[in-house]
């Protein structure tokens, strides 16, 4: 049976990866054209020998990856922590109801000490040695739920902790061996795993069963999964909730530079939100604004949870386990001390490593600018350094030269005594009160979190 197919236009096919063709004969290319140009690194053509082309039906193992469960589905995963429960998929078909082993490899031997050693972790909350085994299911995959620690003695954890971070990026590189031909002698088994052949930094990477087993494929074993608080200040309707943007209104600007008068010689006015607010009001609001009123879309307790959210969501696409304070509100009740207490308790209750406190400023007038980080009075080397790093690359408000702060109010949540958490600051984003911030900061949410991610993500590679 053959295929012709016509194209009356240009044909352009991309693909992310290496592109093969497999004929039972000839291969041929032909141009009506000037010229057929054959494009590579070097000189565009290199010649091999023929290989054959890989068998899709049959025994084959597909795929193999780590993953953790969302929504009852196994969402791939390019690391974890030490004590983190990760699953193996293993992808196959015509293997169902047969047994397959993996192992996985610690390809520089940080925890193994040699290279290429199976590692062994917990399946099923058994220690197994490094050889994990289970049985294919009628949908052709196989699921090993492990632990990624090499046993429930906290001294064993703590050992392997150490040896990753003895290494230059604290991180242990790891691929899988798929193994399911030695438990299924009567079948042949092909595998789909090879790895690119020019990948020199690979030891295995001319085998059919790694995976991962190539340079930026790793999965990578880090020291620690931490847990991280995302606190969105205010958002009650009583006590502090918080300072406010406005609707201003404003005198019009004529093409002369002077206001614009009415027939009793008075100026005349529009009103506008931060965001429609012309920029001539904006560069010299105290000049050109007459009046305000709040503006119930935007005030601070929006602000704040809106940029946490997004914050959150980044931390969570990229494997890390966060919470978050509160919803976005407005919450019926009062941000007092048995409120605050509640956020303290989230971070208590799931252990955290980071309790960020996201705020933004509120000041008399329109003139007011600048964003800060703030860090507890004492015992705070592991919090100054982390109000440091959260700022990094943030720009959407000037930061003030003095920034980061040490606490001069006794705020609450950076209590030593009442908030645990080793790592813990408060943000402030900017001032939502003054025209020139407020706009900044409500046009810029996407890029407030991830500036703050970026940082955090500073801070967490340096100590986890």
């Amino acid at each position: 049976m053959g295929k012709e197919s016509f194209i009356g236009g240009d044909y352009i096919e991309t693909t992310g990866g290496s592109s093969k063709t497999y004929a039972g004969k000839n291969i041929e290319n032909s141009s009506l054209g000037n010229q057929f140009t054959q494009n590579g690194l070097d000189s565009g053509v290199t010649y091999g020998t023929n290989e054959e082309a890989p068998t899709i039906g049959g025994s084959t193992v597909i795929d193999a990856y780590f993953a953790k469960i969302d929504n009852d589905l196994y969402q791939k995963i390019n690391w974890a922590g030490v004590e983190d429960e990760i699953y193996i998929v293993v992808k196959t078909q015509g293997l169902s109801g047969k047994n397959i082993e993996i192992n996985i490899l610690d390809r520089d031997g940080v925890i193994t000490k040699d290279e290429y050693s199976p590692l062994a972790v917990l399946q099923d909350n058994m220690d197994k040695k490094g050889e994990f085994i289970t049985k294919v299911r009628d949908d052709g995959f196989a699921i090993f739920k492990l632990e990624m620690k090499p046993s429930k003695n906290e001294n064993d954890i703590k050992i392997w902790r150490d040896k990753i971070a003895a290494t230059k990026d604290k991180k242990a590189k790891l691929c899988i061996l798929v193994d399911a031909h030695s438990r299924n002698p009567d079948l042949k088994v092909n595998y789909l795993g090879k790895n690119s052949e020019s990948d020199k930094s690979s030891q295995k990477a001319d085998k059919h069963n790694y995976w991962l087993d190539e340079n930026g494929k790793w999965f990578e074993l880090r020291r620690k999964s931490p847990v991280i608080i995302i606190d969105p200040g205010h958002g009650y309707t009583k006590g502090n909730t918080g300072a406010v943007s406005w609707i201003y209104t404003y005198k019009l600007k004529g093409k002369d530079g002077k206001e614009v008068l009415d027939e009793k010689k008075q100026p005349k006015t529009d009103k506008a939100d931060v965001i429609k607010l012309p920029q001539y009001v904006i560069d010299t609001p105290s000049a050109w604004i007459v009046s305000v009123k709040e503006d119930p879309q935007r005030s601070e307790r929006f602000l704040v949870y809106d940029v946490s959210a997004k914050l959150k969501k980044k931390l969570d696409d990229n494997g890390y386990k966060t919470f978050i304070t509160r919803e976005r509100g407005p919450i019926v009740g009062s941000d007092n001390g048995e409120t605050r207490k509640k956020r303290i308790d989230l971070a208590k209750n799931n252990k955290a490593e980071y309790f960020i406190s996201i705020h933004a400023d509120g000041a008399n007038g329109y003139t007011s600018t600048g964003s800060h980080v703030i860090y507890p009075d004492s015992d705070n080397t592991e919090c100054i350094e982390l109000a440091k790093d959260i700022f990094t690359t943030y720009n959407v408000v000037p930061v003030e030269s003095n920034s980061p702060k040490i606490d001069v109010r006794g705020l609450q949540v950076l209590s030593q005594i009442q908030n645990t958490t080793k790592r813990k600051i408060l943000v402030e984003l900017g001032f939502v009160t003054s025209p020139k911030d407020s706009k900044a900061l409500f046009s810029g949410i996407d890029t407030i979190a991830k500036q703050l991610y970026d940082g955090l993500i500073i801070n967490i590679n340096k100590n986890f």
